[in-house]
């Protein structure tokens, strides 16, 4: 049996992971900063405990993670925001690196003295840019004529 801290729980592929480990009877660390969902999530089994934080307040992340000790962490939380072809939008673009990037190495430097001990650590990111969205050119792969 792990002990298992995932980022990104009360949704997606992090709340997936969550459920997955807990049913195949490892203890789930799951963190998130929606509290509701965090709450059902927790609902669906004893090996399921919570942390509610944003990943991208450097702060809140040491406060919530600092003492955490797991055998693997999964840095799964992530957001993405769309533009149409065209626009320029700088506030989303930091939002996006903020959860995306920063968030990630908010959470390692949190957890740092747990990583010196050599524990696993498991970086989630999306491959979204080279799927071809219509209407959202930024997203899109480059395209030779």
């Amino acid at each position: 049996m792990m002990t298992v801290l995932i980022t990104g729980a009360s949704s997606g592929i992090g709340a997936g992971l969550a459920k997955s480990f807990a049913a195949d009877g490892h203890l789930v660390i799951a963190c998130g900063r929606d509290a509701s969902r965090l709450a059902a999530l927790q609902q669906l089994s004893p090996n399921i405990s919570v942390r509610l934080f944003d990943m991208t307040d450097r702060d809140a992340c040491r406060q919530a993670l600092t003492g955490c000790f797991a055998d693997l962490i999964i840095l799964c939380a992530g957001t993405c925001e769309y533009l149409d072809h065209g626009q320029v939008d700088a506030a989303l673009v930091e939002r996006v690196m903020a959860t995306n990037f920063l968030g990630p190495v908010n959470c390692l430097a949190a957890l740092q003295t747990q990583l010196e001990a050599g524990d696993r650590v498991v970086l989630v990111s999306s491959m979204a840019h080279w799927l071809p969205f219509r209407a959202r050119k930024p997203m899109a792969p480059p395209r030779r004529r």
